[in-house]
């Protein structure tokens, strides 16, 4: 996996290390497929939902995003359940791809 930390990510010290670890769990959630994905972390955030970080998973069908904020992220079970999501959207990108691929050519 090509992990990618945006340079505002890397600036703030405690989210940069949040998203290292979260980047370890990552990896278990992903497993064998890890080699398949890109992800990008970049700091987010605003009024609403105050500051975080924005994960995108990203292969060649598709991307999920989704955000965290700095109380997701030093809960190891939350960040594990947000991580879980987040690959299951991807892979629902792809399924629906596939299908349209599928449907197109027959």
């Amino acid at each position: 996996m090509r992990v990618t930390y945006s340079e505002r990510t890397r600036q703030a010290e405690e989210l940069f290390r949040l998203a290292q670890a979260a980047t370890d769990q990552l990896e278990q959630v992903l497993g064998p497929s890890a080699e398949l994905v890109d992800a990008e972390w970049d700091r987010a955030g605003g009024a609403a939902n105050g500051d975080g970080l924005a994960l995108t998973l990203r292969d060649l069908t598709g991307e999920a995003r989704a955000f965290f904020s700095p109380c997701d992220l030093k809960n190891p079970s939350r960040v594990s359940i947000n991580l879980h999501r987040l690959w299951g959207d991807l892979l629902q990108a792809r399924s629906h791809k596939q299908l349209q691929e599928l449907l197109s050519t027959g």
